[in-house]
């Protein structure tokens, strides 16, 4: 029988301190191991996709050569027939959308949740603190964090992804 795969990560948004070097930064970012997705030496933007595990290293190099870092904890989860959305409602998850792009909102581990299933798979974000349930769909800056709750994020959404795979 299949199993549910997810694969963790975060994308990470920073804006560079003019006094940083731009081509060391993101060469350091990259021997880390993030994944630069967007570079604009313009604004002095950077985009990296990073592995959970890489996170603490990334922001590690971030954070002091930047005016402003925010980070979007995520989930990829395939095949998305493995996971019952059914379960979802039952909690009392928000459903939007129509039949092809149905999305969830609601709360699980004390934070505001985001599920959607797109192409065969199942993405979850994991976003603010949250006391209770949204009764509208949320704006998108909930799901974005500082660097300093990302770790709580984190913990939250590998409890979040058990209880999908449950």
């Amino acid at each position: 029988m299949p199993r549910l795969r997810c694969r963790k990560y975060a994308v990470i948004t920073a804006y560079l301190r003019m006094e940083a070097a731009w081509t060391r930064t993101l060469r350091e970012v990259a021997e880390a191991g993030g994944d630069i997705v967007v570079k604009d030496e313009m604004t002095r933007r950077i985009v990296v996709n990073v592995s959970k595990t890489r996170i603490a290293k990334i922001l590690e190099i971030l954070l002091p050569r930047s005016i402003g870092v925010a980070v979007e904890v995520k989930a990829a989860c395939k095949p998305a027939r493995l996971v019952d959305l059914g379960k979802l409602r039952e909690a009392g998850f928000l459903a939007v959308g129509g039949r092809a792009g149905r999305v969830y909102y609601g709360v699980l581990e004390g934070r505001l949740v985001m599920v959607e299933k797109a192409r065969g798979s199942i993405i979850v974000k994991v976003g603010a603190r949250a006391g209770s349930r949204p009764k509208s769909v949320p704006p998108a800056s909930a799901f974005i964090l500082k660097p300093d709750d990302a770790q709580g994020a984190l913990e939250a959404l590998d409890m979040i992804v058990a209880w999908l795979k449950g």
